[in-house]
């Protein structure tokens, strides 16, 4: 049913625009629109077209008719010989569009030119009048319907309860304990839970120990925390993957802060971050712009002469990918509408001393918001 009303949708969407014929080639739109990863899907008219290796002919067909979609496609099987990793060649594909431009009379053909391969667009072009169009699947993504939100706010419930076991690990367990984890034990601890509740991780985790935290998006190490004199700082983002759509959650920790030289320092990171956190949170409802979030952020940031360790936006959507529209930056002129999930993330990093970073997933509701991640 959700699957059917998406196609329809995205039906309807290009009539408005008076195309009749559109390529996709995002694996994760095709997903959306299917419920089956395959090479290619073209709309042409009435028919969807969902381009498959011989491999995959007969599950393609399954997943079409378990989702009551099977009745809009026709399934185009392309194989070759000659490759025999399965990958579709670009000869057997031209094959398949120029009779399907002969057959269907098509002149013009759009498409959303995002991860398009230039040998591939070189081929279009020697068929088609080709036009890129705006990202219609992408756009169609950032608002959820019911599936999307059981399959996110389970992720997420889960992700919150990892959130709280690996807090109360570090609550209940003294510097003499901790010093002997490393900073993988820690993250493969993380996505072991992960897959315990969800089946799978939704990014590789970061965790990082101390001055490691300085690094956005550091890789975890065999590193452990090994003075216990010094201040132990801890910071993890991750989150879990249900049914192919993420959480996101980021934590940041410390004890033994009066042991250092940077204690008021490290006070202020965290009161600043939670701050700009709780107050862009605050604010999220549907009509107002994504830029907005950012906006106060870097204010608040400023006001207290930290806006230089600022050093990325505010947020992202998240849903099929962890990474999606809309993207929470200054730039951003994309206003929030109900069902778009949305993380606010901001942070500060000083070198040498380290990072701070805290994160939720948000639901913007019909008056307001949901977090989805809180602990």
């Amino acid at each position: 049913m959700y699957i059917r009303k998406r196609l329809e949708k995205l039906k309807k969407l290009l009539c408005s625009k008076g195309i009749n014929s559109y390529l996709e080639f995002e694996a994760k739109n095709i997903y959306y629109l299917t419920g089956f990863d395959a090479a290619y899907l073209l709309l042409v008219d009435k028919y969807f077209y969902l381009v498959v290796n011989s491999m995959v002919f007969e599950q393609a067909k399954n997943i079409l008719e378990k989702n009551n979609i099977l009745d809009l496609f026709k399934i185009i099987v392309i194989s070759s010989e000659k490759n025999i990793d399965y990958e579709y060649t670009y000869e057997t594909v031209k094959s398949f569009l120029i009779s399907t431009k002969i057959s269907n009379n098509i002149k013009t053909l759009y498409y959303s030119d995002k991860n398009i391969s230039f040998s591939m667009q070189k081929i279009l072009e020697n068929i088609f009048i080709l036009k890129s169009s705006e990202p219609l699947v992408n756009n169609m993504r950032m608002i959820k319907d019911d599936l999307e939100l059981k399959f996110i706010e389970f992720a997420s419930k889960k992700t919150e309860e990892i959130a709280r076991e690996i807090t109360k690990f570090f609550d209940e367990n003294d510097l003499t304990t901790l010093k002997n984890i490393s900073e993988n034990e820690i993250a493969k601890k993380i996505d072991l839970l992960s897959i315990k509740y969800c089946g799978d991780i939704a990014f590789k985790t970061i965790t990082a120990f101390y001055k490691n935290t300085f690094f956005p998006h550091y890789i975890p190490s065999e590193n452990v925390f090994i003075n216990e004199k010094e201040p132990f700082i801890f910071l993890s983002d991750f989150g879990a993957k249900y049914n192919e759509y993420c959480s996101d959650k980021t934590v940041s920790l410390f004890k033994n802060l009066e042991n250092s030289d940077n204690c008021n320092l490290y006070k202020k990171m965290f009161s600043l971050v939670k701050l700009a956190h709780d107050e862009a949170i605050s604010i999220i409802r549907p009509g107002i712009k994504a830029k907005d979030l950012d906006i106060l952020v870097r204010e608040i940031f400023n006001k207290n002469e930290m806006l230089k360790y600022f050093i990325h936006s505010t947020g992202h959507g998240t849903g099929l990918d962890i990474h999606e529209r809309p993207n929470i930056n200054y730039l951003s002129e994309t206003v929030l509408k109900e069902n778009m999930v949305i993380t606010i993330e901001p942070g500060l990093y000083i070198k040498n001393i380290g990072g701070v970073r805290i994160e939720d997933t948000i639901l913007i509701t019909k008056n307001g918001y949901k977090i989805l991640t809180k602990i």
